[in-house]
């Protein structure tokens, strides 16, 4: 099998249906063809942190959730007749905190107070929403699976004595798999997820929680959206309680812990290499 991620600009240059590359359509159908020509099972993830530029707010804009099913589904009716796995998005997790948050990755955007917990509650509409056009207008012809990915590192108190430290390396993992598990596989953000950040908003002078509701019919609608689920993990971190200070805002500080790697780690390396295309 061999996973691979395709580009939505390359196939809507402009985010939108109304402006449909076909040589970009091409391309893929060369690649699938050739995949599957040499006994190589193709499968594809729709979304790996590359909105197109041209649509406007991003996945803070709602109107986003409308367009990328429109782009879903025109990848199912070109390439879905010889694939029969997909990825809907691939680490929203990392899109959503490393993107918005922290501004490394694209969109680059630095605003830990509402747009990192928006962008994802976005991404799980369309997540659901794609999988339900699959479910129903695609699956019974084409006869494939869809999930999704998520990245969930490992995490371990620091103090196996401490309860507090326990606690925390819980919710390290609700803030983190459960963010996006949770309310695919049992409905809702996790309960902690709801606490936590309810209570760290009002010491903010919030009048509601940072982290945006889901309606009765949402709930019902993103559960049980995934086929499969595929996890990455990369590390293991010790978690230790530390109760975060005001004017500390963000998915980190909402979780009033701290993340610590043991020097004594072997780390890996990593190899550059310049390619030419």
């Amino acid at each position: 099998m061999y996973r691979f991620s395709i580009s939505w600009s390359r196939i809507l240059p402009n985010g939108t249906k109304s402006q449909v590359n076909t040589a970009g359509i091409d391309y893929y159908n060369r690649l699938i063809d050739e995949l599957l020509k040499n006994g190589i099972i193709p499968m594809i993830t729709l979304f790996h942190w590359d909105t197109p530029a041209a649509l406007t707010g991003d996945w803070m804009n709602e109107k986003t959730i409308e367009h990328f099913v429109d782009y879903a589904r025109i990848c199912f009716e070109n390439f879905g007749d010889r694939v029969k796995y997909w990825v809907t998005f691939n680490e929203p997790h990392v899109y959503a905190v490393v993107g918005f948050t922290e501004g490394v990755f694209a969109p680059g955007i630095k605003e830990p107070m509402t747009s990192t917990y928006l962008v994802a509650h976005n991404q799980l509409k369309a997540h659901a929403l794609t999988y339900h056009i699959y479910d129903t207008e695609y699956r019974a012809v084409q006869q494939g699976r869809i999930g999704i990915s998520l990245d969930c590192d490992g995490f371990m108190p620091l103090n196996n004595s401490s309860e507090d430290d326990v606690a925390a390396a819980e919710r390290a993992y609700q803030f983190q798999l459960g963010w996006f598990g949770h309310p695919i596989f049992k409905g809702d953000y996790p309960d902690v997820m709801k606490e936590f950040i309810s209570r760290r908003s009002k010491e903010e002078g919030l009048e509601k929680s940072r982290l945006p509701e889901f309606g009765e019919d949402w709930i019902s609608k993103i559960k049980g959206t995934a086929d499969f689920l595929g996890i990455q993990n990369y590390t293991s971190r010790f978690i230790k309680y530390s109760k975060s200070k005001v004017g500390e805002v963000g998915w980190t500080y909402d979780q009033d812990s701290e993340q610590i790697t043991d020097s004594s780690w072997t780390m890996g390396t990593s190899e550059i290499v310049e390619l030419g295309f």
